[in-house]
């Protein structure tokens, strides 16, 4: 991009890009703060420095260390959002599974440390993975803000749906447009923003709406046709009663279904 805009000589450009091949990602991944940088922008243009020499400081024009740095985390902490929130979810099914297991081992309920009264293994356990779901919906909402505020506008319109449908809409405009186009004097740019771009406005306004109702779908969850919210987390998996007994009871809670005794509720 430098290169292309003019800020750089092809020569220059040809040794940056050869120089951020060479780095040694294993030794900046697995490296300690020292002192010695500032930061890891710092030290990634030391490194980039000994390689390539002084040319490799041109890596940085026209942008701001600031803007990549903060880029730097965000992609880091998505990572990071994601591991966090799979391990959520595969740590909820085991919970799940567990409770079903025991929904009729019995168990001392406890109040302030004091034995309280009388419920199920499966009850106590269904009543974490319920906390625990608390915990992934708010990592999950962490990681829509974030990317929310990195791309605002767009969200959801870089998908595979997405580049599928506009690649789709763009084979179909006639390439004899186009070719016109060329022939009276348009660079590719101009045959885009001109000719292409406005073509595009339906398929672009499609999209758009389609991104928005999932955004929103995803944000504020579904409906379960009762006008109450329904998370699709818990919708994945939820435990059944089991039990024919007339005087057994079911405790129902927001992820699983677990039977116990119809007087564990009394003192």
């Amino acid at each position: 991009m430098l290169e292309e805009q003019g800020l750089v000589a092809e020569e220059d450009a040809a040794i940056i890009a050869e120089m951020l091949q060479n780095l040694d990602l294993k030794k900046l991944e697995n490296g300690h703060y020292t002192g010695e940088f500032e930061d890891l922008f710092f030290e990634v243009e030391h490194e980039l420095e000994h390689l390539g020499g002084e040319t490799t400081g041109h890596l940085h024009l026209a942008r701001s260390r600031n803007d990549m740095g903060i880029a730097i985390y965000r992609i880091v902490l998505r990572a990071k959002l994601l591991t966090l929130i799979a391990s959520g979810l595969e740590l909820q099914e085991r919970l799940i599974d567990f409770a079903e297991e025991h929904a009729e081992t019995l168990m001392i309920g406890y109040t302030h440390t004091q034995q309280a009264q009388p419920t199920t293994v499966g009850h106590y356990i269904a009543a974490v993975s319920d906390s625990l779901s608390r915990d992934v919906r708010r990592l999950r909402a962490a990681l829509i803000k974030q990317f929310e505020e990195q791309n605002p506008g767009i969200t959801g319109l870089i998908s595979a749906f997405g580049i599928f449908l506009m690649r789709q809409f763009m084979e179909s405009l006639p390439s004899e447009l186009l070719d016109a186009a060329r022939i009276d004097g348009l660079n590719e740019w101009r045959v885009f923003s001109s000719i292409a771009l406005p073509l595009m406005k339906p398929a672009l306004a499609t999209l758009a709406i389609l991104s928005f109702i999932s955004s929103w779908n995803l944000r504020h969850g579904t409906s379960d046709g009762k006008g109450r919210k329904r998370d699709s987390t818990y919708e994945r998996r939820k435990l059944s009663c089991r039990t024919s007994d007339p005087k057994r009871g079911c405790l129902v809670q927001d992820a699983s279904v677990v039977p116990v005794p119809s007087d564990s509720f009394r003192t």
